[in-house]
């Protein structure tokens, strides 16, 4: 029973990489602000500093990463287990919220559609490598209010794949997402014991847990929404130059995510992880997702 396997880092690696980013946080500590995590972490142990200053203890990372469930398993739209997270699992989806698309048809470059995201998701659907959805584009003919609740409505309606959903706006259109996940899943309990979708929540790196970034992590922890609370670091730009130095901060970035997260509700589903990619300084573009 051979398995392939590729290493990056040994056991040293991990423990040096590890030992970097609970120090970043017991040291320099994150700027959180939402006033009610910062007292819960000051209640569960950590130091408050300056203004909107957190410092984390070693202890409180250890604490987070034991009470976090260890295999959160994603089901689809018909309740059937489909994206197991645990060790050793991969899984292969698109990416998201395209501002422009290039019509399939005409080849003009226009503003995406809500039908773009539509014929996306329904694509994806029957491509049998891909296990889960992102929704294909921001579309430009949806009112503001409504874009997140209608790039879910599209999916959902098109794929019976997970759904991996952006959430820039605030809590009540992450609730009418919610709402949605319920129904097809069959009810508020149904949902928390076969969650259809995931939530990729992210803030503003370097180490500043902005409001409504807090407030979409406690949302997704009193509800079990399976969250990736994801860090997005430039080497060179918002972060350190180094790859590995600013692997170490996107690893101290998603360590307090996991804190913030198991503080508020111990063992509800979190999805660690990072995108870390160098800053173009020729273009000053940032290549999303490059060979780094």
């Amino acid at each position: 029973n051979l398995r392939p396997t590729l290493s990056l880092l040994g056991s040293e690696g991990i423990t040096r990489l590890h030992g970097g980013a609970v120090q970043i946080l017991a040291e320099t500590g994150l700027n959180v602000h939402h006033p009610d995590m910062r007292q819960k972490l000051a209640d569960a142990g950590a130091r408050l500093g300056d203004d909107v200053r957190v410092y984390l203890s070693e202890e409180m990372v250890t604490s987070a990463i034991q009470s976090a469930s260890k295999n959160v398993v994603i089901h689809d739209r018909l309740g059937k287990p489909v994206m197991p997270l645990g060790p050793h699992q991969m899984c292969f989806g698109t990416g998201s919220d395209l501002v422009n698309t290039r019509d399939a048809e005409t080849l003009e470059r226009r503003s995406s559609r809500s039908s773009d995201v539509s014929k996306a998701a329904r694509l994806c659907d029957a491509l049998e490598d891909i296990d889960f959805v992102m929704s294909f584009g921001l579309p430009a003919d949806v009112p503001a209010p409504d874009i997140e609740p209608r790039q879910f409505y599209d999916m959902i309606a098109n794929t019976t794949k997970p759904a991996l959903m952006t959430s820039y706006s605030g809590l009540d259109t992450l609730q009418r997402m919610h709402d949605m996940a319920c129904l097809v899943a069959g009810g508020d309990d149904a949902f928390r014991a076969r969650p259809n979708y995931v939530m990729y929540g992210q803030f503003v790196s370097p180490l500043q847990h902005d409001l409504m970034a807090v407030e979409r992590l406690i949302f997704c922890a009193d509800h079990d929404v399976p969250l990736i609370y994801i860090p997005t670091i430039m080497p060179g730009a918002s972060g350190p130059v180094t790859l590995a130095g600013s692997f170490a901060l996107a690893v101290a970035e998603s360590l307090a995510g996991l804190v913030m997260h198991q503080t508020q509700r111990p063992g509800a589903p979190f999805i660690f992880g990072a995108c870390v990619s160098q800053l173009d300084m020729r273009t000053m573009l940032y290549p999303y997702g490059s060979p780094e």
